[in-house]
Formats: C-alpha cells, sequence, structure tokens
C-alpha cells in the first residue's frame, strides 16, 4: 500500500514537471551572445555615405570592414553640424552584393517621410532592441527562459518581451525578434529581421527533463496525409525499382518550357500541352507513348513563353488553354517586353483563338475554397507587375471582363501566392528571396518564414526596360534594361489536404533567350518536386519526390483511378523531356 501511495505520489509530481519542464541542465547561450556583440556594436559604426541611388536601391564605397550580403544597416538623414549619434534614424537597408569595390544595397523599411539620397551616412546598427518571444506557458517559470532573459539584460540589451510575434515595433530604434520554442525535447533559438523576416541566427539544442513523461505529439506535428489511396506514403517519393525507367521518362522533339495536362478535345484522353517560344503542341498519351496531334503556332516574331495554364471558361466541359506570352519590343533605345496573352479553344478539330492580345499576365488559381478562378494583372513600364490584380471572366463573343480581385489585395505578382484553405485568413508567398512565408490576410503581417530557399528559379529571361541607365566600366557602356525572369509554378492542391506544390531549383541554370548555358557551382546539385502546408503555426514540409540530376522547368498532375501520376518537364544532357513521378 505505502509502495502505492509513493508511486502516486511520484507521477503527480511527473505530471505537474511535464506541465512545466523543470529542466535538468539550462541551454547554453553562448553562441547567440557572440553574435549578438560581434554584429552589433555599442554605437552606430559609420561606414560610409551613400554615393549613388535608383528607386530603392542605394550604393556606397566599401571601407576596411567586411560585410555579409543579406546584413542589415541603417541609413540616417544628413544634417550638416549634427554629429551622427544625433541623427535621424530614415530606413534600413540589406546589403545585396559588392561590385566593383562598392556595396548595393536594398532598402527594407522606411521611417518617417524622408528618403534617403546622395550624402546620407550609412551606418551599422548599435545594440538592437530585442523583442524576446517564447512559446512555452508560464515562461516566468521556465528555467531555459529565465537564463536567456538574465543574460541578455546582463549584456546590456534592452529587452522587450511580447506575448505573440507579430506585434508592430516602433520605428524610432532598431530591433531584431528573439524567438526561443521548445517541442518534445529539444529547444530551438532564433534570431529572425523584423523587416524582411530572414532568418539571422538559429541553434537547436536537445535537453532531458528531470521528469519524462511519456506524450503524444499534437497533431499539427504530424506528417500530413494527401487525400490519395496512397496516402500514407506520402511523405517522401523514391524510384521504384520495379519500373523501367526508359518508360518513365517521354523525349519531346524539341524545346519547351511550359507544361499542363487537361482536357481540351473530347477525347477519352487527357491532353498535354507544351509551350515554347513558337508554338503550343498538344501530344495525347497512349500506352506510355506520346503521339502528337494537333498544334498552335504563333504568327508575331520575337514572342517569349512565360506561363500556361488551363481551364474551363464556357462551361463546355472542356478546357481552354491560358498562354501568357511577352513579345520583345524597342522602346527608346532600349529593350523591354510586352505583355500580349491569349485564350486558346478546341473547335472544329483545332485551336482557335478567343481572345487575343491580352495586356495582363494569367494565372488559374484555387480561391479559399478551392474553386478555380482566372486572375490577370498588367506590367508596369519599369517593373515586372503593376497595380492590383484583377479576376478575369471570359465573355461571349471573346471579350473579356475584369474587376479588381479583393482578396489578392497589396500582393505584388500575381504569381506568387496561393490561398490556404483551412486557414482562409492567411495566405502563403513564395517570396522574391525564393523563401515561403505566411500571412495574416487581414493585418499583412508575416506568420512565418522558411529557413530554407528553393533556389534561384532563372530559367525563362525576359527584358523590361530601366527608368534609369546603368553604367558599367564607364559612360559608353550603359545598360539599358533589366532582365526578369517568369517564375516557377506554384500549385495548391486541394485533393491532396491542401498542400502547395513548387520546384526546388537547387541546379544553378541560366537560360539565355538565343542560347543554352550551364553554370554549376556544385556538379552534384538536384532538382525536385516539394509540397509544404500551413499548419497554423508552422510551414511545414510535408512531401519531396526524387531528386533528379536535371533541370526540372514545370510540372502538372496527370489523375487516375488508383493513383495520380506527377510529371515533370526537364532538360538534361540529351535534351528536353517529360519525367513521369509516381
Amino acid at each position: 500500500m505505502l509502495k502505492k501511495r509513493l508511486f502516486g505520489i511520484f507521477v503527480f509530481f511527473c505530471l505537474i514537471a511535464a506541465a512545466n519542464p523543470a529542466y535538468a541542465e539550462a541551454p547554453d547561450y553562448q553562441l547567440l551572445m557572440d553574435f549578438l556583440n560581434q554584429s552589433f556594436p555599442d554605437q552606430y559604426q559609420v561606414l560610409a555615405n551613400i554615393s549613388a541611388k535608383n528607386r530603392d536601391r542605394f550604393v556606397f564605397p566599401q571601407n576596411d570592414l567586411s560585410l555579409a550580403k543579406g546584413q542589415e544597416l541603417l541609413v540616417l538623414e544628413q544634417q550638416a553640424e549634427t554629429p551622427v549619434y544625433l541623427l535621424s534614424v530614415i530606413g534600413v537597408l540589406q546589403i545585396e552584393g559588392l561590385v566593383d569595390h562598392s556595396y548595393v544595397a536594398r532598402q527594407i523599411a522606411a521611417w518617417g517621410e524622408t528618403k534617403p539620397g546622395q550624402g546620407d551616412p550609412i551606418v551599422i546598427p548599435a545594440s538592437p532592441t530585442i523583442y524576446l518571444y517564447t512559446n512555452i506557458k508560464a515562461k516566468d517559470g521556465f528555467a531555459p527562459y529565465r537564463k536567456l532573459l538574465q543574460e541578455l539584460i546582463r549584456q546590456n540589451y534592452e529587452v522587450k518581451e511580447i506575448d505573440s510575434p507579430e506585434f508592430a515595433a516602433t520605428e524610432d530604434k532598431y530591433g531584431v525578434l528573439l524567438r526561443l520554442e521548445g517541442s518534445d525535447l529539444s529547444l530551438t533559438t532564433k534570431l529572425q529581421s523584423l523587416y524582411s523576416g530572414a532568418t539571422m541566427f538559429s541553434e537547436a539544442q536537445s535537453i532531458e527533463p528531470d521528469c519524462q513523461v511519456s506524450t503524444s505529439r499534437p497533431q499539427q506535428d504530424q506528417d500530413f496525409p494527401a487525400q490519395t489511396k496512397d496516402a500514407k506514403n506520402f511523405q517522401k517519393a523514391d524510384p521504384d525499382p520495379n519500373i523501367d525507367l526508359a518508360r518513365q521518362i517521354l523525349r519531346l522533339p524539341e524545346n519547351f518550357n511550359r507544361l499542363v495536362i487537361c482536357q481540351i478535345d473530347p477525347t477519352e484522353e487527357l491532353e498535354f500541352a507544351l509551350l515554347n517560344n513558337d508554338k503550343i503542341q498538344i501530344f495525347h498519351y497512349r500506352a506510355d507513348e506520346l503521339e502528337p496531334a494537333y498544334a498552335y503556332e504563333f504568327k508575331t516574331q520575337g514572342l517569349i513563353d512565360l506561363h500556361l495554364h488551363a481551364m474551363d471558361l464556357t462551361g463546355d466541359g472542356l478546357d481552354e488553354l491560358i498562354v501568357t506570352m511577352g513579345r520583345q519590343a524597342i522602346e527608346f533605345d532600349a529593350r523591354t517586353t510586352k505583355i500580349s496573352s491569349r485564350i486558346l479553344s478546341f473547335k472544329e478539330n483545332r485551336l482557335t483563338l478567343l481572345a487575343g492580345k491580352l495586356p495582363y499576365y494569367l494565372r488559374v488559381i484555387g480561391d479559399s475554397a478551392g474553386k478555380p478562378i482566372l486572375l490577370g494583372q498588367k506590367k508596369g513600364e519599369y517593373e515586372p507587375y503593376s497595380g492590383d490584380i484583377f479576376e478575369i471572366c471570359l465573355k461571349s463573343g471573346g471579350d473579356i471582363s475584369t474587376e479588381v480581385y479583393g482578396p489578392a489585395s497589396g500582393i505584388y505578382s500575381v504569381y506568387q501566392f496561393s490561398f490556404i484553405p483551412e486557414f482562409v485568413d492567411n495566405i502563403m508567398i513564395l517570396e522574391p528571396s525564393d523563401l515561403i512565408t505566411v500571412y495574416h490576410g487581414d493585418t499583412k503581417k508575416i506568420a512565418a518564414v522558411t529557413d530554407t530557399s528553393f533556389g534561384r528559379f532563372n530559367i525563362v529571361p525576359y527584358p523590361i526596360r530601366r527608368e534609369e541607365l546603368e553604367f558599367i566600366g564607364g559612360f559608353n557602356d550603359k545598360k539599358t534594361f533589366a532582365e526578369q525572369f517568369a517564375p516557377r509554378r506554384f500549385l495548391l492542391k486541394q485533393n491532396y489536404d491542401s498542400q502547395i506544390f513548387t520546384i526546388n531549383k537547387q541546379r544553378k541554370t541560366y537560360w539565355n533567350m538565343n542560347r543554352l548555358k550551364n553554370i554549376f557551382s556544385n556538379q552534384k546539385a538536384q532538382d525536385n518536386l516539394v509540397a509544404v502546408k500551413w499548419t497554423g503555426q508552422h510551414i511545414r514540409q510535408t512531401w519531396e519526390s526524387e531528386k533528379l540530376s536535371k533541370d526540372i522547368l514545370d510540372f502538372s498532375f496527370m489523375p487516375g483511378e488508383n493513383r495520380d501520376v506527377i510529371f515533370v518537364l526537364i532538360r538534361d544532357a540529351q535534351g528536353f523531356a517529360l519525367q513521369k513521378i509516381e
């Protein structure tokens, strides 16, 4: 009886400890403190003055200090006979690179109405305000949190404790977000930018609690299954050793950059639509072979294949092809691109034009309920995207109607976002930095950002005229246009538990419009497809395909009776092909 009572008392105290673990040994934060002390001096450290600017980018000369790409700096408002430490901060800059002994930086935050200009000093931020957040309940009784807070105060940092990572930081002082987050038996310390969301420092430590009690993991930390018959295995796809690889690769007769599998004509098979600069080629897929069916050739010269989508716009049960093309042009002695999109339909046994010369980037996307809609956005004079995103409807006679699409308000590019059906107040963004971010749709504040980059997708370039000329090495060598790249596919699949699929582009490939060349920093780099999902707190990578030593250009799903098949459009040493991923 006594043993039972002692065991009951032991379990009682273990349960208390499990609710708020008392760790036998608090973690070591020395690496974090070293990073903070090395990154932020006690007072402003003046680097140089702005020597040139172009919109939100600034140039300043290199000095003896070595700056890292992505490092954040402050720009101050220059005032005569005023010490640096009394100057007002007017913005936050982020280093983009070093060119000809000068740094190029981009403005990522503006404080006040004054815009930075030539002569304004640039400084390394002094000791920042640290906004400290933890997801541990009863944090004041949590030893690792107390130790971290005490160590920051001992190092003379100004610390503001916050209850949520979503907050409005003041503009009068530079700050950083420090997160201490626990899961199972590990703690992660992560330092993030308040202005770009980038992770500056991250360290995970495994710590054993005094009393270990086995508890089940919360549902949001489990692997998310796809809604298919083989859902339990849908986390990582590996090649099937029983399948002949030669039958998995379908060689194409010429180069194509975009792929969509759809139902264009009334035949039983689905159609494979492939796009290049000259035409759209339709194939039928029969007995593991591609059979050319029909094509639509463009009459205009100098086109660039940007995007290809499909959906039923007329209500007849067959898909229309939605084609975004760029047309190269010359404006004021500068190369640029005009958007000239079109919508094609299958009539009288051939593809015919329903609507043409549309000045919109076009994209089919699932709305917050998963319903496909057609969106469009215009190109800017000097920017790839400009203004509102519109919902586009096709009217009889080939005319279109446009209406500003409210749920996409404030989004920069029609191609970079996806709704999240289970979390209608959140929007997932594939950032220009190749990270994935989730924003709260109403407040536009960052909820989470991935730590890993999904790689530069520099596949299909097109020129855009510069607002200001860029001189390279002298006044006779000038650059009149900038090179923009068509984004990768960012695809919500609601029937796969609302996972979002995209290309993880790790191979360093650059595609020139006139010729093809590869620049590999690592010959072993591989591309693959990945799926991500927002859990309400974290962005989790839920699936990945096999990795290929080939350039993945695009992908599309082909539904099947028992299981779906993904086809990826690839380029390798032998040319262009479709490869099957089951």
